[in-house]
Parts: structure tokens; C-alpha cells; sequence
């Protein structure tokens, strides 16, 4: 456990899922309280070295210095109450977008599609995007409750394709829009803290981006793709290298990305890379998954 913070420090609190809180986020703290005017109400902590603000969703735990967690603040030797937070997967960390993996189900060929994403897990996939343009609300509401079942204990947030009302019923971690589906405006606040992720082609859909507040954005397609047949003009790595450098956000790669592009394509300065036939079409998307971490060199 760390020590706690000298008086003159602020603290910052990451955003972590709940079975990912290191013991590096708890602190003693002296009090609590719910500030819940403007658009946005907060939970404020007065922590023995600052004050903390964040969103009044996130859950807050109690843990006494042992790390034993209880529903009630222990007050610990000193009189201090250690409280640990959890926050709903939000503003990505660039690592979490390493590789990235789009579900298809036409490249399952039958295979269970929580099946084919846990061995995609396994073998170093550290996201998945839930994407099914025929599924009705349903069916992909039951999906995504069953991929949440796999992906939240491993800490992998699971993005939705288009479909906001799947993400908030089925309260996965977030959405990747389009500039054919909802605005991205609208997406943004209606998704609220959840991650928001939009589909960059041009300098205006980054710029777009930027102002709508997305919390990370897919640039592509990098190479011409038969998996999206309305998909806009391949890139290439110059284009790829121009939008990934004038981003402010963090960025992945995606279209056409194989085993034998994806050095180049990451040394474009994203900081991942999207892929989806590479992933899905071998029978072994384990082994799939780590021939491409070991040729990304993660």
C-alpha cells in the first residue's frame, strides 16, 4: 500500500473496473460528500493529502489497511478510513487499444462467439468491439450481457458497434460510432461517462471528433478491406501517420491489418491496431492473437 500523500499534493484517481483497483489507489480519507448540482454530480472525498473529485455513477469501497473490503468505513490505527474507487471503464488508456478485436459473425462459421473471445483474450486481445450490423436489439443485448460475463473479470472493456440502447441496457463499457450512425454529438451525451469511440477517415472526421469529445478514435481503413464493403478510400501508412500525429486522443488502426503489416502500420504512431479476419478466420484465435502481439512486439 502506498503511503499516504504529502499535504501540499492533489491526488488523481484513474479509472479502473472494480477487480482491477491496485492497492496504489487507496488512501486514507477524512470525509465524503455528494455534490449533486450542474449536469454532472460528483462524489468529493477529502483524502489526508487533497481532495478528489469524480463521477457520483462511480462505486466506492471501503478497505482497512489489511485490504480486507467491508460495506462500512473501518477506521484503521491512525483513525484514518481507507476507501478504494472504482470507476466504470472510461477514457481509455493508450496500452488498452494494443490490440484490438471487431467480432463478424459471418467469419465464426458457426463457432460460439463467448468461446471465440475468450481464447482471444487469452491470447492478448485487449478489447473487443461487439459488431453485428444485421442482429436486432435482442439478440445483441444478449450478446453483449454474455460477452460482459467473459471480458469485465479480465479487465478488457467491451465496446458496442453502433448500437447505443445495447450499450446502455446491457451497460458494457462503451460505443463506436460512425459518420453514418447516431452524430457523434448526441453520442457523446447520451453515452455520458461511458467510452466513445468514432471512425476517422479525414481530417474533418478528426476534427469533428475532437470536438465531440471522443475518447478515442478508429483511423481507417489503413489498407483496402473486403470485411466492410462500404468502406471509404484505404490510407495507406502516410495518411495513416498524418491523422494518427494530429490527434489528441488515442488512436487504432484499422482495415486490411495482417501479420505482415502490422509492425509498419503501429510504427505509424497509433497506439494499436483493429483487426477482424486475421483474428477470426484461423480456427485458433488464441494462437492468432499471439502471433500478432509477438510480431507488434507487446
Amino acid at each position: 500500500m502506498s503511503p499516504p500523500a504529502k499535504p501540499s499534493q492533489s491526488l488523481t484517481i484513474p479509472r479502473f473496473p472494480l477487480t482491477a483497483v491496485p492497492a496504489r489507489n487507496i488512501f486514507p480519507c477524512s470525509q465524503t460528500s455528494v455534490r449533486s448540482s450542474g449536469p454532472s454530480p460528483t462524489r468529493r472525498t477529502t483524502f489526508a493529502g487533497g481532495v478528489a473529485e469524480w463521477p457520483k455513477a462511480a462505486v466506492l469501497k471501503t478497505a482497512v489497511p489489511q485490504g480486507t473490503v467491508g460495506s462500512n468505513p473501518t477506521p484503521s490505527a491512525s483513525g484514518n478510513v481507507f476507501w478504494t474507487l472504482s470507476l466504470p471503464m472510461a477514457r481509455l488508456a493508450p496500452e488498452q487499444l494494443t490490440l484490438y478485436l471487431a467480432t463478424d459473425p459471418d467469419l465464426l462459421r458457426g463457432r460460439d462467439l463467448v468461446r471465440t473471445v475468450t481464447e482471444a483474450i487469452a491470447g492478448g486481445v485487449t478489447i473487443v468491439q461487439l459488431r453485428d450490423k444485421r442482429a436486432d436489439g435482442g439478440p445483441m443485448y444478449e450478446a453483449a450481457c454474455r460477452l460482459l460475463a467473459v471480458t469485465r473479470p479480465a479487465g478488457v472493456p467491451l465496446i458496442i458497434n453502433d448500437r447505443l440502447d445495447v450499450m446502455l441496457a446491457s451497460g458494457a463499457d462503451g460505443i463506436h460510432v460512425g459518420a453514418s450512425d447516431l452524430p457523434l454529438a448526441q453520442t457523446r451525451e447520451l453515452a455520458g461517462d461511458r467510452i466513445v469511440g468514432y471512425s476517422v477517415n479525414t481530417p474533418e472526421d478528426l476534427d469533428l471528433a475532437i470536438r465531440c469529445g471522443a475518447d478515442y478514435i478508429g483511423i481507417g481503413p489503413a489498407f483496402p478491406t473486403s470485411t466492410k464493403p462500404d468502406a471509404r478510400a484505404a490510407l495507406g501508412l502516410a495518411g495513416l501517420r498524418r491523422l494518427a500525429g494530429a490527434a489528441p486522443m488515442p488512436t487504432v488502426a484499422i482495415g486490411g491489418i495482417s501479420l505482415g503489416n502490422c509492425g509498419a502500420t503501429l510504427a505509424c504512431g497509433v497506439a494499436g491496431i483493429c483487426v477482424i479476419s486475421a483474428l477470426l478466420n484461423p480456427d485458433d484465435t488464441r494462437a492468432a492473437a499471439q502471433r500478432f502481439r509477438a510480431a507488434l512486439g507487446a
